[in-house]
C-alpha cells in the first residue's frame, strides 16, 4: 500500500467535489480586492468549470494553510480575550457604483475586554521572500491585494478594526498589524496612511463589470514569464531575472489567457512582456 497515493486521491477528490458544489458567482468577493479584473472576468464568463485544476502540490499548500487557519482561530476565539466573539459570521453588502454587492465570511469577529471596538482577526501564513520582506521592510511589504480583501472587512464587513497576523511556515516568524480605515477610506496601517483605498478597490471591480457588459476581456493585471511554451516561476537572460507574478502562476486560467504567448513562445521566451518593467 502507497499511503501517499490514498492522500494525493483524497485530496483531488475533495476538490473536485468542492468545485463541483460551488454556486455560480453572483457577488465581489474580498480575497479579489486588487486582485486580476481579467481573471475575474472569466469568473464571469467562461466559468470555473473551463479553468485548469489546481495540482497535486498547491492542493498540499491549500490543505496545510487551512488546517494552520482552523487551529489559529479557535484558538483565539476560545482564549478568554473577547467580551464576545463569532466565528464565521457573513456579511453581503450592496456597494454603490457595483451591479453586485460585496460578500464574504471572517472567521472571528468581536469585542476584546473593555473595549466598545469591533474587532476582525484574519491570518496570512507565507514562506520564502514574502515573509522575508515583511521581516524587513514590516507594513510597506504587506501586499495591496491583502490590505483591499481587509478594506473589505472593514468597509462593507461591519468591523472598526482589523488585526492582521502574519505566519512564516518555513522559518515560524509571527508579526501582526492593527488596520483601520481613515475618513477618506484609505486603509491605515499601524497608524501608517497606504494607497489603499475604497475607491482603489471598487474602481477595479468597476473596471471588471464594464468589460462584461462589453464583452471584452481587460487588460492583464499581471505577468507571466514564458519559456519553451510553459508558464514557468522565472526565466533569466544576460544576468537579469524575469519573473512571473504569482497571481499568474496560480490562476485557473492562465493557459487559456496566455495561450497566443504560449504558442508564440512554443521555442524561447517572452522576454519582450516585460520590456516596459
Amino acid at each position: 500500500m502507497n499511503v501517499w497515493n490514498i492522500v494525493d486521491s483524497s485530496l483531488v477528490n475533495e476538490d473536485r467535489e468542492y468545485q463541483e458544489n460551488r454556486k455560480a458567482k453572483d457577488s465581489w468577493w474580498p480575497s479579489e480586492a486588487l486582485g486580476c479584473r481579467r481573471r475575474a472576468y472569466y469568473d464571469l464568463t467562461i466559468g470555473r468549470d473551463q479553468g485548469k485544476a489546481m495540482d497535486i502540490l498547491g492542493l498540499y499548500r491549500t490543505k496545510a494553510g487551512n488546517v494552520l487557519h482552523s487551529w489559529f482561530f479557535a484558538a483565539v476565539a476560545n482564549s478568554g480575550a473577547f467580551d464576545w466573539v463569532e466565528e464565521e459570521w457573513a456579511f453581503r453588502t450592496p456597494v454603490d457604483g457595483l451591479e453586485m454587492p460585496v460578500s464574504g465570511r471572517q472567521d472571528v469577529r468581536g469585542q476584546l475586554k473593555g473595549s466598545s471596538t469591533v474587532t476582525v482577526i484574519d491570518l496570512k501564513t507565507s514562506f520564502g521572500q514574502n515573509i522575508r520582506n515583511i521581516r524587513q521592510a514590516g507594513w510597506r511589504a504587506i501586499h495591496p491585494h491583502y490590505l483591499g480583501q481587509m478594506l473589505c472587512y472593514l468597509a462593507f464587513g461591519s468591523a472598526d478594526e482589523v488585526i492582521l497576523a502574519f505566519l512564516g511556515r518555513d522559518d515560524q516568524y509571527r508579526c501582526q498589524f492593527t488596520l483601520t480605515l481613515d475618513d477618506d477610506g484609505r486603509v491605515v496601517v499601524d497608524g501608517n496612511r497606504s494607497r489603499v483605498s475604497v475607491e482603489s478597490v471598487v474602481g477595479r471591480w468597476q473596471d471588471a463589470e464594464k468589460a462584461l457588459q462589453e464583452k471584452n476581456a481587460p487588460e492583464r493585471d499581471f505577468r507571466a514569464a514564458i519559456r519553451d511554451g510553459e508558464i514557468v516561476r522565472f526565466f533569466q537572460r544576460q544576468g537579469k531575472k524575469f519573473a512571473s507574478d504569482w497571481q499568474c502562476r496560480y490562476c485557473p486560467y492562465n493557459e487559456h489567457c496566455w495561450a497566443d504567448d504560449l504558442a508564440k513562445y512554443r521555442s524561447g521566451v517572452n522576454q519582450e512582456a516585460f520590456n516596459d518593467v
